[in-house]
C-alpha cells in the first residue's frame, strides 16, 4: 500500500510540473502576442532590390588615411536612397532588426538545384560572410532608420536563395525585449553565483 501511495505521489508531482510547464509556455506565447500587437504599428520593412554588396576591408592612401572602398559607399548609398524614398525616418529609440539577404538563382544551375533553391534547402554557405552583409546594411541605416547603430539591441541575419536577388530589412521600435525562458534562467543562475562570491 505505501508504495502504491508513494507511486501515486510521483505521477502527481510529475502532473504539477508538466502542468506548470504548459502554463510557462502558454504565459511565453500569450506575451509574445501582446507584445507583437502593441508594436505592430511600430515594425517597418523595407525592400532593397539588387544584390547585396557586403562591407568591403577599409583601403588606405599613401599617407595612411583610411577610406571605404567605392563598391561599398555605392551600396551603401543606394541602400540609404531606397530607405529614404520609402520614407524611413531616424528614431532615437532601441530597434530590434532583420536582415535577410537574398542571392539570386545562378545561371550555371541544374534543374535539381534550382528545386532544392525552391524548397530552401539549397543554402550559400560560401563567401561573402552574412557579418558582413549585414555590417553594410547597419553602416547603410546609420541616421536614417536610427540615429546610432548602437540603438541596435537585438539583430538577426538571414542568407537564402531566393527567384531575385534583394534585402528585406524589418525595423521593429522596442522598450522590452522578449528572450527565451531557458536563457534568463542561466543568466540569473550566473548573477546569483557572483553575488554569492
Amino acid at each position: 500500500m505505501a508504495k502504491i501511495g508513494h507511486i501515486q505521489l510521483r505521477q502527481k508531482k510529475m502532473l504539477y510540473i508538466l502542468g506548470k510547464s504548459l502554463e510557462l509556455k502558454r504565459l511565453v506565447f500569450v506575451q509574445k502576442i501582446r507584445m507583437e500587437r502593441r508594436f505592430i504599428s511600430m515594425l517597418h520593412t523595407y525592400i532593397v532590390p539588387g544584390e547585396c554588396v557586403p562591407k568591403g576591408r577599409p583601403r588606405f592612401t599613401r599617407k595612411g588615411h583610411a577610406f571605404t572602398p567605392k563598391k561599398t559607399r555605392d551600396y551603401e548609398n543606394l541602400v540609404k536612397s531606397t530607405l529614404i524614398k520609402a520614407g524611413a525616418k531616424p528614431t532615437d529609440k532601441a530597434v530590434q532588426m532583420e536582415i535577410f539577404v537574398f542571392k539570386g538563382p545562378l545561371k550555371s544551375w541544374t534543374k535539381k538545384l534550382l528545386a532544392l533553391a525552391q524548397q530552401w534547402r539549397l543554402l550559400p554557405t560560401k563567401k561573402p560572410d552574412i557579418d558582413n552583409y549585414a555590417k553594410a546594411i547597419l553602416d547603410a541605416s546609420n541616421g536614417v532608420l536610427y540615429k546610432d547603430d548602437g540603438q541596435v539591441v537585438k539583430l538577426t541575419a538571414t542568407k537564402a536563395y531566393a527567384p531575385k536577388a534583394c534585402v528585406v530589412i524589418n525595423v521593429l521600435e522596442v522598450d522590452q525585449l522578449v528572450i527565451d525562458p531557458w536563457v534568463i534562467d542561466l543568466v540569473n543562475k550566473n548573477w546569483q553565483v557572483k553575488s554569492n562570491e
